[in-house]
């Protein structure tokens, strides 16, 4: 009687399955972004408005989106608001945490 050996599971390599996490983990800002600059773009604001908008957050997301508004939105007046306290705080500390 004759047996012969199933052949062994293979595992996906770790190595490429990290690999593809980082690549789509990395294309999620550019997919992100890719729906704020859909559509034409015009010259000139499109809407007339007299409409107060305070945006939470300077990093690239309320910077991306104030721009845009400011773009579309004639007359609007657009407030950026951050957690830091003053424009002398710097955004990072050492390692040492001094």
């Amino acid at each position: 009687m004759s047996h012969t050996p199933a052949p062994p599971c293979v595992a996906p390599d770790v190595d490429e399955t990290r690999r593809r996490l980082l690549f789509g983990a990395s294309a999620l800002p550019v997919v992100a972004g890719a729906g704020l600059s859909i559509g034409p773009q015009s010259a000139q604001a499109s809407l007339k408005t007299s409409a107060r908008i305070v945006i939470a957050g300077s990093g690239l997301g309320g910077l991306a989106i104030a721009s845009r508004l400011s773009r579309e939105l004639d007359g609007a007046k657009i407030t950026i608001i951050d957690r830091t306290t003053s424009p002398a705080t710097p955004s990072w500390r050492p390692a040492s945490g001094r």
